[in-house]
């Protein structure tokens, strides 16, 4: 057995194939299709949804709640405060978009405003926006939930997450490197013919380049 691990293979770099590096790859190979099986599930389920959505239903519809939180008397000095205020009320896990609509001065045919502080939390499985016109006494507030198919899809895209997720997606990306690239070497320790590996490799090739190349 060893005598053929340490045998060279069109599709094995030389140095690799020794006893030594083909141990690691297989444990290695092994630890990390474990570790991300239930990514690979999660990415799957969700690409199939994606590719799908137009056949097949989300699951539970979203809900949409509009309610208004009453303000404090002193109102708000600054968006910032605002913000504050918000996250105490929530306690929401994302980091907020903060946008200041500034007051307007009015004309002869438009009345003059006040300025609008607007905060809005973005995640997976729903939104939450606040708005507080100055000189108002209610915040008005908007809720969002998406569903769990709905949140499983936008993780898939990384939209509405933050900095943790968007680390476990670049190193899914790299596991996936990896694992492809080990799963090729480990293909020609098993099942040996270069020809029928590299046809098989070449081919996947084309076919995703035709469809590049095809278009809208």
């Amino acid at each position: 057995m060893s005598n053929q691990i340490a045998t060279a293979h069109p599709l094995m770099p030389k140095p690799i194939a020794t006893p030594v590096v083909m141990k690691w790859l297989k444990k290695t190979h092994a630890w990390m299709g474990i570790l991300g099986a239930l990514l690979a599930f999660i990415f799957a389920w969700s690409g199939f949804m994606l590719n799908h959505r137009t056949h097949f239903t989300l699951g539970a519809p979203q809900t949409t709640d509009e309610f208004v939180l009453p303000a404090p008397s002193e109102g708000f000095a600054s968006v910032d405060e605002f913000a504050a205020f918000i996250d105490q009320q929530f306690n929401p896990r994302t980091q907020p978009v903060i946008e200041v609509l500034e007051s307007s001065p009015g004309t002869a045919r438009q009345p003059a405003t006040e300025p609008s502080f607007n905060v809005s939390y973005s995640a997976p499985g729903g939104d939450l926006t606040a708005n507080w016109k100055a000189g108002t006494e209610n915040i008005e507030v908007v809720q969002r939930d998406r569903g769990f198919n709905r949140m499983i899809n936008r993780l898939h895209t990384g939209r509405g997450t933050d900095g943790g997720w968007h680390l476990i997606i670049n190193v899914y990306s790299v596991m996936l490197i990896f694992l492809s690239i080990t799963g090729v070497f480990l293909w020609s320790r098993i099942s040996g013919s270069a020809l029928v590996g590299g046809g098989l490799l070449g081919t996947t090739f084309l076919l995703i380049a035709f469809w590049v190349m095809l278009g809208p």
